[in-house]
């Protein structure tokens, strides 16, 4: 998966791709710093991986973005 990943293939695109601090922040139209803000008051989904290097899965992402839109409405 992670050959996949960095090489930009079919798998990348799938359900589960982990999803890096940079492209969160920009799914989430926020700053890294303040990406490391949310996730210190725990209003980020749960990462995987080791801490120093954070990844989330995208379907974990896309529920998380769905509960924040369906809270705002």
């Amino acid at each position: 998966l992670r050959e996949a990943i960095e090489r930009g293939g079919a798998a990348s695109k799938t359900k589960d791709a982990l999803i890096t601090p940079r492209e969160l922040a920009q799914i989430l139209s926020v700053s890294e710093r303040e990406l490391r803000r949310m996730k210190a008051k725990g209003e980020l989904p749960k990462n995987v991986g080791a801490a120093k290097r954070p990844r989330w899965r995208r379907s974990d992402v896309e529920a998380h973005v769905a509960k924040l839109k369906a809270r705002r409405a």
